[in-house]
Parts: structure tokens; C-alpha cells; sequence
């Protein structure tokens, strides 16, 4: 898949410069669906290039469009509505936003011009949920069978055993993902010729922003959707696709997040600037900039640019309802290495149905880099004791005894109360490590069994950084284990206030050789 086998990253004093961002995902093949759909010719520019954009072009020409490109620009040729192929077998990769979108437009076509489509991809997109959106179209009429699993991919599409019924609301729920709806967004005009159309929706609506941008290009696209709210969308009777002529792909701005948070953390001396997306953007994770300023980011912007300096430094912590920008989200979570304290991801259970679990992906990086992680169903807690660059080991223990106290580091973050008892769990951490790695076994035991208070090892500073450390290679194999094993240790001490006296300390040691 990929033809570079591993990335070499050198370590990072400052950062600047000028960045061109690629075009959005989101609004690439939405605009790819819709020129395929509309009469005419779409001329796209900044079309981003990817795997779910090349799926998509493949459909589309599978299905009869003609697709040129032309320079950096793409000419596609729709079909107007009416099928030029009536049966085709679709492989979709694991494109969510070409798979569920296509569903429901070809269902429609099936179902009205009497098309036969087989849409499938890779293993996990036959583990990603669109029940909810076949539910919807079954109650318009269209007939779908499941290839595999109830309520996952891969479909087959069929001509439907009577006219599509278009009188009655069409319910489609909300709570797990927006492609539903943006994907009936899309499609329904198709049968809107002689009535308009409704989808209400069912719970509460999350990735709100998404939808705003197909309403967006829908409109580019001719067709304005009258919305009561996030519960209740109207599709003008007599709607038809009509292409714009030329339209332009704005830079993808849960790209720009990269960007922003480079900035946030090491644009020092100048900014970052990030051509391609800016204060006029139409996409919801531009409002990544809010949360990057809430953690310490200056930034400017004007149409199509940003620019973004470091300003407070280590960033702060946040607490942040993330449903109107969950793609971008995922950078607030590497940001949070750099800040001081716990910072708190809320709501982005949909992260967990995407092309992989994404909480649980980035809790499993975020700890191989050290970070203490907490994920729950729709939520992610990331803490990282936060040392300066350079920073030595016995310099980390000294600024865990000032944090512990209270006091301002040498680098001037003053933390808050709540983060000094997480603070003082990661010098107990730091403690036990030297002390198996020097063979101080006796202050192991009595730190293991919880008969050490923490100021007492704070008394021992002048020992520990005296003490000659070990390198990690010449250590006996059962120490090194018992290295990473001191986060969890600690843990079992100080957050849970257990004390193992029932443990033999020896026997623990021996266990893990």
C-alpha cells in the first residue's frame, strides 16, 4: 500500500513557512457525485487526490460519465438522471463518503430506471454501519439486499416492486453518522419531480457542519433545501441537478489542523502561514481555529489563509464538546502532549465507526509516546507530564517535586491543584524506574507495598541524582519489563490508594524475569 516503508523524524526546535493545502475530502466527492448526477459539463479545479476521490471517478465512469482531465483541472460529464449503465458491480475501497452517498443514489435509480448495482470494498468498510440509511431508502421503496452482515456492506441494488413512495416523511436517524442524511441529501432530488420530499430525523443530529456543507454544494448545484432546524429537511418538488459550470475544491481544513497545531507548538521566530482555507471557509473543522486558540494559538485569518504563531507555551488544557468538528478533533488530541494538565474530548462516539476505531487508535499511539489515556464510548482523556526539550531525566524529577508542591517550574507553568496529584503520580513513576534500574531493590519493595509517602521521595533527591543511571541495554531483560510496568504500579498506589501488603515484593520481581 505504501511504497515508503517507515519516516525518519528528526527532533524539532522551530518551525515556519508557507503551506499549500490539499482540496477537502469532504467537499471533493460530494462535488464528484453531484457534477456525475447533474446535466452538462463540471469543470472542478483543486480536486484533492485520493484513495475515496479515485473510487468515486471509477464508479462514476463504471456508471457512464465521461471524465477528462485537463491540466490541473477535472471535466465531468454527468448523466443528467437518467442511467447510462443499469447494472455494474462497484468497488468502493473504504470510502465512506463515496459508499453511502452512492447507495442511496443509485437505490433511487435502481428502483426507478431498473438498475442492478453490487457495491462492496475492502473488509473494514463491511464493518462500517448503514443500516440506518438502507432503513431510510426501504421506506421510500427501494429494494436492497444485504451481501453479508444485517446493517453492513456489501449491497445489491434492484428496481423496486412499485413506484417509490415519496408522500410520507422519510426517517433516517442522526446519532451515529451524518453521511446518512447528507447521503438522502444527494440522492432524493432524483425523485422529487412531482412532490417534495421530506426527511425528518431521528435523536439528536451530530456532525452538524458535514451536513451544512452538502446544503452548501447542493445549492452551488441548483437545489435549495428548506430546513426546519436539524430535525426536519424539505426537497422542492420539480428539483433538478444543475451543474455550475466551474467550481473550486477549498483546501481541506481538517488538513489545516496539522498545520495550526505545528504552529500552536513550535512557530517561534515566525508564522505558519496555510494558503488554500481561511475565515470563508464552508467547512465546520475551520473552527479547529477556536479550540487552538483556547490552548494557547495566536492566529490571523482572511479569505483562503492563516496564519498561526506559538503563544502560550506548554498549551492548556481543554475540555471541548468536539460534535461540530470530529475529523479535526483528532488533532487536539496529539496538541494535548504539549499541554499542561488533562485535556477532555466529548462527544465523538463517531469516531468509532470510522474506516477504523479512532479512539481506540489514538489511545494505543498516544501511550506508545507516553501519554496516560482514558477512552470511553464517545469520549478521550489525554494527560502528559510536560518536559521542556532537553530537559534530563534528573531534571524532570526535580520539576515534579516543585510541581507536586506547587511551585512554577523553571519554565513558568504554574499548575492548578487538580493537576498536581497526577503530577506527583508521574514522579512516583519516574522514581521506581531508577530505582529497579540502579538495583535499589529495598526502596522498590517499600514503594510497591505503599509504605513510602511521596514527600519521601521527594527527601531522596539528592540520592537519585547522584545515582549513576544505567543504560536501558545493559539492564537484565526482567528490569527492562519492569520499567514500563512502574506506570501501572504507580497507578495501583496513588490513584486507587491500594496498599499490597499482601504482595510479596519478591515474588513480583521474580514473576517478572
Amino acid at each position: 500500500m505504501f511504497k515508503t516503508r517507515f519516516l525518519d523524524l528528526p527532533p524539532l526546535q522551530s518551525a515556519a513557512g508557507t503551506v499549500q493545502l490539499p482540496g477537502s475530502k469532504s467537499i471533493s466527492n460530494r462535488v464528484l457525485l453531484l457534477a456525475g448526477l447533474s446535466a452538462g459539463t463540471t469543470v472542478i479545479h483543486d480536486l484533492l487526490e485520493s484513495d475515496d476521490t479515485r473510487v468515486m471517478l471509477d464508479a462514476l465512469m463504471a456508471l457512464g460519465c465521461e471524465v477528462q482531465p485537463d491540466g490541473d483541472t477535472l471535466r465531468v460529464t454527468g448523466l443528467g438522471g437518467h442511467l447510462r449503465t443499469t447494472e455494474a458491480k462497484l468497488f468502493l475501497g473504504n470510502a465512506g463518503t463515496a459508499m453511502r452517498p452512492l447507495t442511496a443514489a443509485l437505490a433511487v435509480l435502481a428502483a426507478t430506471q431498473s438498475g442492478r448495482f453490487a457495491l462492496s470494498g475492502v473488509p473494514r468498510m463491511h464493518e462500517r454501519p448503514i443500516g440506518d440509511l438502507v432503513d431510510a431508502l426501504r421506506q421510500l421503496g427501494c429494494d436492497i439486499d444485504y451481501l453479508g452482515n444485517d446493517g453492513f456492506p456489501p449491497l445489491q441494488l434492484q428496481p423496486g416492486a412499485a413506484p417509490l413512495n415519496t408522500g410520507r416523511p422519510i426517517r433516517v436517524r442522526g446519532d451515529v453518522s451524518s453521511q446518512f442524511l447528507t447521503a438522502l441529501l444527494l440522492a432524493l432530488p432524483l425523485a422529487a419531480g412531482r412532490e417534495a420530499i421530506v426527511i425528518e430525523v431521528d435523536g439528536e443530529l451530530i456532525s452538524k457542519p458535514y451536513v451544512e456543507i452538502t446544503l452548501n454544494l447542493l445549492a452551488r448545484f441548483g437545489i435549495v433545501i428548506e430546513r426546519e432546524g436539524w430535525q426536519r429537511f424539505t426537497i422542492p418538488q420539480g428539483s433538478a441537478y444543475r451543474s455550475p459550470g466551474d467550481i473550486r475544491v477549498e483546501g481541506d481544513a481538517s488538513s489545516a489542523s496539522y498545520f495550526i497545531a505545528l504552529g500552536a507548538i513550535a512557530a517561534t521566530e515566525a508564522p505558519i502561514r496555510i494558503v488554500g482555507v481561511g475565515s470563508d471557509s464552508i467547512q465546520g473543522d475551520i473552527r479547529f481555529i477556536d479550540a487552538a486558540e483556547a490552548m494557547g494559538a495566536q492566529i490571523s485569518s482572511g479569505p483562503g489563509w492563516l496564519e498561526v504563531r506559538r503563544g502560550e507555551f506548554p498549551l492548556k488544557a481543554i475540555t471541548l464538546d468536539c460534535n461540530h468538528i470530529p475529523d479535526a478533533a483528532m488533532t487536539l488530541a496529539v496538541m494535548a502532549l504539549y499541554a499542561d494538565g488533562t485535556t477532555t474530548l466529548r462527544n465523538i462516539a463517531s469516531w468509532r465507526v470510522k474506516e477504523t476505531d479512532r479512539i481506540a487508535a489514538m489511545a494505543t499511539e498516544l501511550r506508545k509516546v507516553g501519554a496516560t489515556v482514558v477512552e470511553g464510548a464517545d469520549f478521550i482523556e489525554v494527560f502528559r507530564f510536560f518536559i521542556n526539550a532537553g530537559q534530563s531525566e534528573t531534571d524532570s524529577f526535580s520539576s515534579a517535586q516543585r510541581i507536586y508542591r506547587g511551585v512554577p517550574t523553571s519554565g513558568g507553568a504554574a499548575f492548578t491543584k487538580d493537576t498536581v496529584y497526577l503530577h506527583g503520580l508521574l514522579s512516583v513513576h519516574t522514581f521506581f524506574r531508577w530505582c529497579l534500574r540502579n538495583r535499589k531493590l529495598s526502596l522498590a519493595r517499600e514503594l510497591f507495598a505503599g509504605k513510602m509517602a511521596l514527600e519521601d521521595v521527594f527527601s531522596l533527591e539528592s540520592s537519585y541524582a547522584a545515582g549513576h543511571v544505567a543504560p536501558a541495554r545493559f539492564l537484565p531483560p526482567w528490569i527492562q519489563r519492569a520499567n514500563g510496568l512502574a506506570g501501572m504500579l504507580a497507578f495501583s498506589l496513588f490513584v486507587n490508594k491500594i496498599r499490597l501488603d499482601n504482595v510479596d515484593a519478591d515474588d513480583l520481581m521474580l514473576g517478572l524475569a
